[in-house]
């Protein structure tokens, strides 16, 4: 409620006297002045309300005066929170909104000014009476009228002090802001406990940043290339993520050194730091815990084989621990959905809590917050008793896939802005070399994974039909999708065969996964060509198809998301996968053999972030870097001079023209054909060429979906739920 202006201003032990520009606490005149001040007056002209940055900058410097304005604005908001005794990170009366602004959450009383009696004049005290009093009972009378007058006084006092408005009370409020990042393409938001830092990485080398969002600076942590999955420890001293290395390790780096030191050797998808100095971790193997100062390692909770056990994160007494549990026949699949478990450390069985979970859960200022396809919710968590309270409260609806959030115990709440949430629907849709889209789409919901036959009339992709994927057709001519696969489990990443005949593809089952061949008419029973159980530590995934030898390239990846590398699969003799050797030790992944045998394309990090490159096969010879940025995706023309592939950064669909000379390769041009639309999260493979490279299938998001350099900020989501 904005405070009227010319009236005393209380909050605390502190009074603003708006005259006079001074500040006192407890009678004492506190030595503030200049722009401190100033900035505590404009923030108490409206207590409770934000005050953009901008608008201070217009109150305090003039338009024509050139200043370094965040720095003045910052060091001036750091001296009056000093004279206040308030704290940036705990702030009782100013916070701060990140890159936005101020706002004055105290408890504030306002009262009408009093004038003061104006002091007798000169001459009146000159003509007062200067002679002592003749008789004593008057004086008398004079000091018992006197003190009538002051009971009367004070009891007026009382009775206007009892009749008149309390002062009003101003509470803090939950406000929504953006962020805005640096380093290009944002991803893995990640708060501190008690909200002052956010972790993130950013670029095509995916490097680890940090940004203050008290002062509202980012800073690169050197060092930190190409990791995944940065989490915090519970002191906020120290960071820890995983590399993208083979073996992958698990690293932390102190915030106040920079020095970045290893835990342990170990393959996770996403972790959690306890107050018990121990880390919990989705493995292969299940949950498992990790000293974080000595690096020993024990299951917790063993992996069910059939489902995936994700997102753990820890209670406040170190013990106990949320996680996600998901059938690990729908753990690929878009749009799916697991179940809240509780956990812990001492080997207790962990049960569920009731809650279908997205993939996301943690835990923050006594709630549990958690993603749906409709929204963020949280809901009371009673951590003595370990058992859930009330009903839950949506925090941000949205419609599609769960979004990826982070919360602190401060009340703060990072995720994406609602348009540009995981909306998962998609649709496939034709485009042009020059980027014009051609007719409707052809599939719509939750497609991915397309690829054009060897004579460029039909596309195999995969589909979710009920609560399975499975392998669809689409006949070009008849423009008619027909379904090829059964329906009973999870099948994904078709790869035709070089004559068009027959379609591999991965399938996953409840206790195996495998790799699979069928006649691309329907006709016949599909042919298991290899298998393994859920134990096994790497998944598969057919992405090509040797035209000289009847072999598939399949990229092999250290489950959940590890490290990729590329094997061959020969459908004649023992079907054994052999990896292909690697002096780089890096990881690559979607393996693209070239039509006439000779030339492997693929992406791979050994420079940095993930890039094209092509080497010959199987002959011997370097690997030659085809990308200029960071890119993946790689697909050839029928006549091999000419191979297409998408930039990871800015969605370019490239195409390079290559000659070859003996084993030795060489990029002639590198030409830009058309931006393709963003690639939706959880889409495995968002685009792929027919063979005459004059036409693209391209997985286009059904709803707006812009990738952005900002996220939405939330402070005070814990006053969205009613107590």
């Amino acid at each position: 409620m904005p405070m009227h202006q010319g009236q005393t201003l209380h909050f605390g032990p502190f009074t603003l006297d708006p005259h006079c520009g001074e500040l006192r606490t407890n009678g004492s005149r506190i030595k503030l002045q200049g722009q401190p001040i100033q900035i505590l007056e404009i923030l108490l002209e409206k207590p409770g309300e934000l005050v953009s940055r901008e608008e201070m900058r217009q109150k305090l410097w003039s338009s024509d005066t050139f200043v370094d304005f965040d720095h003045n604005l910052n060091t001036a908001v750091k001296k009056l929170r000093q004279a206040l005794g308030d704290e940036a990170d705990t702030p009782k009366y100013i916070e701060t909104l990140p890159r936005y602004g101020y706002r004055f959450i105290g408890e504030v009383a306002q009262e009408e000014d009093r004038q003061p009696t104006p002091p007798a004049s000169q001459s009146s005290l000159e003509q007062a009476p200067t002679q002592k009093p003749e008789h004593r009972p008057k004086t008398l009378l004079t000091a018992l009228s006197a003190g009538i007058l002051a009971a009367i006084l004070i009891s007026f006092f009382m009775i206007y002090r009892w009749l008149r408005p309390q002062p009003s009370l101003i509470s803090r409020v939950p406000v929504r802001a953006q962020l805005k990042f640096r380093g290009g393409n944002p991803s893995g938001p990640h708060l501190s406990r008690d909200g002052r830092f956010l972790l993130y990485f950013a670029g095509p080398t995916y490097q680890l940043w940090i940004k203050d969002l008290q002062e509202g600076t980012d800073e690169p942590l050197p060092g930190t290339d190409g990791v995944y999955f940065p989490f915090w420890s519970p002191d906020g001293r120290y960071i820890a993520f995983f590399t993208d290395t083979s073996p992958r390790k698990l690293k932390k780096i102190a915030l106040d050194s920079r020095i970045i030191s290893e835990i342990s050797d170990f393959n996770a998808w996403s972790s959690s730091w306890g107050t018990s100095n121990v880390i919990v971790v989705s493995s292969a193997l299940g949950i498992e815990a990790v000293s974080a100062l000595s690096g020993q390692k024990r299951l917790v909770v063993p992996r069910d084989v059939d489902s995936i056990d994700t997102s753990p994160d820890f209670l406040p007494d170190g013990n106990h621990f949320f996680f996600v549990r998901i059938p690990v026949n729908r753990y690929y699949t878009r749009g799916a959905s697991g179940v809240l478990y509780l956990g812990s450390l001492d080997g207790t069985q962990p049960y569920a809590l009731g809650v279908r979970v997205s993939d996301s859960a943690l835990y923050a200022a006594g709630h549990v917050l958690y993603n749906t396809q409709h929204g963020i919710f949280a809901q009371r968590f009673d951590v003595s008793r370990l058992r859930l309270l009330g009903n839950p409260v949506l925090l941000v609806p949205f419609m599609g896939m769960g979004a990826g959030f982070t919360a602190s115990d401060s009340g703060m709440l990072v995720t994406r802005p609602a348009l540009t949430a995981y909306v998962g629907e998609s649709e496939l849709q034709l485009y042009t070399r020059d980027g014009q889209p051609v007719g409707e789409a052809f599939a719509r919901g939750y497609p991915d994974q397309a690829r054009f036959s060897p004579d460029g009339k039909r596309i195999a992709y995969d589909q979710i039909t009920g609560d399975y994927r499975d392998i669809w057709i689409y006949d070009l001519e008849r423009h008619m999708n027909t379904r090829l696969t059964s329906g009973d489990s999870t099948y994904v990443a078709p790869v035709w065969s070089p004559d068009g005949k027959r379609i591999a593809y991965q399938g996953s089952h409840k206790h195996s996964s495998d790799i699979a061949v069928r006649n691309s008419d329907g006709s016949g029973e599909p042919e298991i060509i290899f298998q393994h159980t859920a134990k096994d530590p790497l998944g598969y995934w057919p992405r090509s198809w040797n035209p000289t030898e009847d072999c598939l390239f399949v990229t092999a990846a250290e489950r959940p998301n590890g490290v990729r590398k590329i094997g061959v699969l020969c459908l004649n003799g023992d079907r054994k996968i052999r990896f292909l050797a690697d002096s780089k030790n890096s990881s690559r992944s979607y393996p693209m053999i070239s039509p006439d045998g000779k030339w492997l394309a693929y992406s791979s990090n050994e420079a940095g972030g993930y890039q094209i490159f092509v080497e010959p096969y199987p002959g011997t010879g370097a690997n030659v870097r085809v990308s200029a940025v960071s890119a993946a995706f790689a697909f050839w023309s029928r006549d091999s001079r000419e191979l297409f592939f998408r930039s990871s950064d800015v969605s370019d669909v490239v195409a390079a023209s290559l000659t070859f000379t003996g084993n030795n390769i060489k990029v002639e041009k590198l030409s830009k054909l058309f931006m393709s639309p963003p690639r939706l999260p959880g889409v495995a493979v968002p685009i792929h060429g027919s063979p005459d490279g004059q036409l693209f299938v391209v997985n286009v998001p059904m709803l707006p979906f812009v990738p952005t350099d900002t996220y939405d900020i939330i402070t005070n989501w814990d006053l969205l739920i009613k107590k």
